[in-house]
């Protein structure tokens, strides 16, 4: 089957037309560096923590120190802060006393 000649007259048009925009056009062009590449980018997000607890404590009382600020990451077992309970402290001293009064009086 032979192609129409509109087609091959067509055909004929183009690569007149396309041998005549062939020609070459020279733009400056500029010289690679070798470098460093800084991109930034920034984008919304939130920033939450994989897990959140709450912390308790099993006695009242004043905090003594903190050992770990916010943010700080933590392992388990970590002591996070110290807890001063003056009540407790004085009855360890009392039981202690006690506790040497019932020596001395086994040892008469």
């Amino acid at each position: 089957m032979n192609p129409p000649p509109v087609a091959i007259g067509i055909a004929i048009a183009f690569l007149a037309v396309g041998s005549r925009c062939a020609e070459a056009i020279e733009l400056p062009a500029a010289q690679p560096e070798r470098g460093t590449i800084h991109r930034w980018v920034t984008l919304p997000a939130t920033f939450a923590p994989w897990q959140e607890v709450d912390l308790r404590a099993r006695v009242s009382g004043y905090v003594k120190s903190i050992a770990v600020d916010r943010g700080d990451v933590v392992q388990s077992g970590q002591r996070l802060l110290e807890i001063e309970v003056p009540e407790l402290q004085a009855d360890l001293i009392h039981h202690q006393a006690e506790a040497n009064a019932a020596e001395i009086a086994a040892k008469r």
